[in-house]
């Protein structure tokens, strides 16, 4: 019995024994050393998925280089210290002659809603949801600034609610006895150009057709004619540039008694140094809205409207306006590089820019494709023009130093495709509807930022089949800096809002020629 027991007892140790043997793992290295190479095998592998990202998706190129080393991809990106390649680096040095890089498009116009189209009949919308629709801040009378990127549509956005407007509130005088008042219009806007003055009066007509809204528009080039001979007669929405409807004002011919609506397109030439005194002047004539109304207008409704939005402009209206009273409308991509617009800079000198110019636009022309070329300056533009009319491709120049007679009726010619190519400079490039332009040529380098979107904003406009391109010629080193400016924010994924878009353009040019003449002074 005492060895049957003793028996047991030795198998229930050695069960025990080499079940504890089981259970328990076999040490083979030190604890501390086991727990260092766990951590620097999950630090590796952070690595390589970092790696991995900063390459992003080989097969989608967002910029596209002649040293294939430089190109930058989908998805890629760079650390917070890391120094960003740039393929325009070495372009402030003449050896870079030759040298291209592109910033591809990267789908369709971000302005356009993708979403299926449905009728408002559809929609089942309530009768809450249909009141807040139609008492929406901008009908209501206040003060709105839209800032969104060219193209996307914002003349309509802003007459479609005053045509609304001033249509209620005609039908709400129509039984009241008064007498017509003559040139006091209830609702004016303002541009700073004549050609843009004159399509948006276009678009208001046809937004107007069959309504009793009777509409004028009024450029400068014949003021005193017009002021010799004035015509009075009713008008409800005003179309006027800045300096035609100064003087006007000035000499009484126009009032602005009656006014509810007052628009200023293009904001930002028009609070630049070359309007902002005189605009600040005009607007103090005016009982302007300076606070949000609950009920009803108690003062005329300002709305400014513009693709870039002046850093000065809380400064200069606040002289005349609170700038807390204006609702701020703005888009995502307002102020950064257009995603859909594919952009070419060519590096080249001088003396190859007429030849390059010739090849670029005899191609487009035998493919009835428009194009637009930008100068700097007016004389290069006419210049521009004369050399591609002599090389056998018809070509229309127009540029601000024009007089009235020779320039009236030059956009148009070009916009309704009686001539394909057309030279011109800035003049052209702020508010105007190019939507069957294929490229635009910058054959100067613009001066500052804000005047290249607004030239890439001739393409790619919303009512575009195409999404056209944009071609940047490159010849002078302290053309570089800008460029590299463009695809720093090209290669930082479409995120980052490109430098000094909202700068003061006259101020800035006033500065750059200071400041050449400084460096000659002391170079002699």
């Amino acid at each position: 019995m005492e060895r049957f027991i003793f028996t047991k007892t030795l198998r229930l140790f050695q069960g025990n024994r080499l079940a504890s043997t089981v259970s328990k793992p076999v040490i083979t290295i030190p604890l501390k050393w086991q727990k260092k190479l766990t951590r620097d095998l999950n630090q590796k592998q952070e690595q390589d998925r970092l790696k991995a990202s900063h390459q992003g998706n080989t097969k989608v190129c967002i910029v596209s280089c002649k040293n294939s080393k430089l190109n930058h991809y989908s998805g890629q990106s760079y650390g917070k210290f890391d120094k960003v390649p740039l393929a325009s680096k070495s372009w402030g040095h003449r050896e870079s002659n030759g040298d291209h890089f592109a910033i591809n498009s990267q789908g369709p116009n971000p302005s356009i809603l993708r979403n299926e189209e449905f009728d408002f009949s559809l929609l089942d919308l309530s009768e809450p949801l249909t009141e807040n629709l139609t008492a929406m801040g901008f009908l209501r009378g206040e003060n709105s600034l839209i800032a969104a990127e060219t193209g996307s549509g914002k003349t309509i956005s802003y007459l479609a609610p005053i045509i609304q407007n001033v249509f209620d509130y005609k039908s709400s005088i129509a039984g009241e006895p008064s007498d017509p008042s003559l040139n006091a219009p209830l609702a004016l806007v303002i541009t700073p150009g004549r050609e843009l003055c004159e399509q948006i009066s276009n678009v208001g007509q046809s937004l107007m057709a069959n309504l009793p809204i009777k509409s004028q528009c009024i450029t400068g080039g014949r003021l005193k004619r017009d002021m010799l001979n004035a015509d009075y007669q009713e008008v409800d929405i005003l179309f006027a540039t800045f300096g035609a409807i100064s003087k006007l004002t000035t000499n009484r011919i126009f009032r602005l008694d009656r006014l509810k609506h007052l628009v200023l397109d293009e904001a930002d030439t028009l609070l630049d140094d070359s309007f902002n005194e005189k605009l600040i002047y005009f607007l103090r004539k005016l009982p302007l809205q300076s606070t949000r109304p609950t009920e009803a207008i108690t003062g005329v409704q300002t709305i400014m409207v513009s693709a870039t939005v002046p850093r000065s402009a809380e400064e200069i209206l606040s002289q005349v306006i609170p700038y807390g009273s204006f609702t701020k409308i703005t888009t995502e991509n307002l102020h950064r590089l257009q995603p859909h617009v594919s952009q070419k800079f060519i590096r080249l000198s001088h003396l190859d820019k007429p030849t390059r110019l010739l090849e670029l636009v005899k191609k487009d022309v035998s493919r009835k494709l428009p194009v637009i070329v930008f100068s700097n300056r007016s004389d290069r533009c006419d210049w521009v023009s004369m050399f591609l009319n002599e090389n056998g491709v018809s070509c229309v120049n127009l540029n601000g130093n024009m007089p009235e007679h020779l320039r009236k009726g030059r956009f148009e010619e070009f916009r309704s495709g009686r001539q394909l190519v057309l030279s011109c400079t800035d003049v052209v490039s702020r508010g105007l509807d190019t939507t069957s332009v294929h490229q635009v040529i910058n054959y100067d380098v613009p001066t500052n930022i804000s005047d290249y979107i607004h030239r890439c904003g001739r393409i790619g406009r919303v009512g575009h089949q195409a999404t056209g391109i944009v071609t940047t010629f490159v010849c002078h080193p302290t053309e570089a800096d800008l460029i590299q400016k463009i695809e720093y924010a090209a290669r930082r994924t479409h995120n980052d809002e490109l430098p000094n878009v909202n700068a003061n353009i006259k101020r800035l040019i006033t500065n750059q020629v200071l400041k050449k003449h400084e460096q000659s002074l002391l170079s002699n």
